[in-house]
């Protein structure tokens, strides 16, 4: 850094140091950076306004997003963030009616609301629309942050107990708690093995470890600091007062070379794909950090997707490349796809991309009587053997298959010119290799040339 902008940056915090009570020992270290004997450790980069009393901040991996308090009528509205200059939209309403604290697990968003009575708190899940998913009691009535932590969360109180945080898992039962540093946490965030908490009352900003040891305090820029969140480079934290504009801080903390994934495109429509065929979408990752970026698992939101990733894991990426994810879109039943895909990999803090998928699996021709008649299943459900019945009105070329309800082709039963007339086929619950199936759910779907037809067939044991 030059000397130029150390000694600007020491000039304007320091300025600060009347107003916001930094301690003389912090000054002394502003001194010796400009001296050179030091690298700072906490630097505000860049600050924007953020409308209304902002409350929580949460990232997604490519925007930052805030909730509100205090702002009657609006404090269920969730903003977007652009991390490269501040500006901010609507992004969408929540379930909850105030926002205490905000994380993001990697799919969808948490924030946790109470009312004003001995009730428990609760942990509020919604999805990207603003939908309730799910809740959960919180230890006690006056809990604020809340933080995404692999399958646990680390939740805060700032009244009665008067700065308790805890970890609790996904049910709200505790499993381990400690003091917070001072007595108004109001949220908090992850950054690798430590947590950030911003104290509303104490106007700061405190690093302590998974124990409740304090590691680092800084005075926030900022009256009533509300929302905090650790990017996997720069940490954020809002801060303003009640009624009025907040402000948004970007802060460097000086930390050393570390993987960033990144996808430029994170969302792909396959459009129409017929059942049975497949179509495939190339995503290109980038890793803009500068240590090696490691991939290592895909989470698809739907039990039982149509999509699937052919590209082995995990796999790297060094500093400054690229690499591509092949995902594959094979429909076995007609409708509309809807999924999510999270990317996990060892880029730090609560990086988690989301990757959407779009597209319809398509019947074209389905209902076109005239060239497929009569097909029916029976029995079905069934055990053993079934018996697939159907009737074509000329000589063509048909295929039969056998697909499970991932989409996978298990078994093949015809593949030839058919005469015209009725066409009975047994299925012995068998794979093209002979072993018996498992019970489930499967489709069997006719073809020929661009019509085809699917009926369900459940296995039973």
């Amino acid at each position: 850094m030059k000397t130029s902008v150390i000694k600007w940056h020491f000039i304007f915090i320091l300025s600060f140091a009347m107003i916001f009570n930094i301690s003389i020992y912090a000054q002394q270290q502003f001194q010796s950076i400009i001296k050179g004997s030091k690298t700072p450790k906490f630097s505000v980069v860049a600050s924007y306004t953020i409308p209304g009393k902002a409350s929580g901040l949460a990232f997604d991996g490519n925007f930052l997003y805030c909730g509100l308090y205090s702002a009657p009528g609006d404090d269920n509205i969730i903003y977007q963030i652009d991390t490269s200059n501040g500006s901010f939209q609507q992004y969408c309403i929540g379930p909850h009616e105030k926002a205490y604290g905000l994380t993001f697990d990697g799919m969808n968003f948490w924030t946790t609301d109470h009312d004003i009575t001995s009730t428990p708190a609760q942990a509020i899940q919604f999805d990207i629309t603003g939908n309730l998913l799910d809740t959960f009691d919180l230890p006690t009535t006056y809990m604020s942050g809340i933080a995404a932590d692999n399958d646990y969360f680390w939740v805060a109180a700032y009244y009665n107990p008067d700065g308790e945080i805890y970890k609790v898992d996904s049910a709200g039962n505790i499993l381990s708690q400690f003091p917070s540093p001072y007595a108004q946490p109001w949220d908090l965030c992850v950054e690798n093995d430590n947590l950030w908490i911003a104290d509303y009352y104490n106007n700061s900003i405190d690093k302590v470890d998974t124990s409740g040891n304090l590691l680092e305090s800084q005075a926030s820029l900022g009256d009533r600091p509300a929302g905090i969140v650790f990017d996997g480079l720069y940490l954020w934290y809002l801060a303003g007062p009640l009624n009025d504009s907040s402000y948004l801080f970007k802060v460097d903390l000086g930390i050393g070379p570390e993987p960033i994934i990144y996808f430029p495109v994170d969302s792909h429509d396959f459009g129409d794909v017929l059942l049975g065929d497949s179509a495939i979408w190339n995503a290109k990752v980038f890793n803009i950090g500068f240590a090696d970026l490691i991939i290592d698992n895909i989470v698809f939101q739907l039990p039982a997707s149509p999509v699937y990733f052919s590209t082995s894991l995990p796999f790297t990426i060094v500093p400054g490349d690229s690499s591509l994810i092949e995902f594959i879109y094979k429909p076995a039943i007609s409708g509309i796809l809807s999924e999510t895909a999270s990317v996990f990999s060892n880029t730090p803090g609560a990086i988690i991309p989301v990757l959407s998928f779009a597209g319809n699996g398509t019947t074209v021709g389905f209902e076109n009587i005239d060239e497929l008649q009569e097909f029916s299943i029976y029995p079905n459900p069934f055990s053993d053997n079934t018996l697939i019945s159907f009737s074509i009105n000329e000589t063509r070329h048909v295929s039969v298959c056998i697909y499970s309800i991932l989409g996978e082709m298990v078994s093949e039963l015809k593949n030839e010119f058919v005469e015209a007339g009725d066409v009975k086929i047994s299925w012995d619950a068998r794979s093209g290799n002979g072993v018996r199936l498992p019970a489930g759910t499967y489709f069997c779907i006719i073809q020929s040339g661009d019509f085809s037809v699917n009926k369900k067939l459940i296995l039973l044991n």
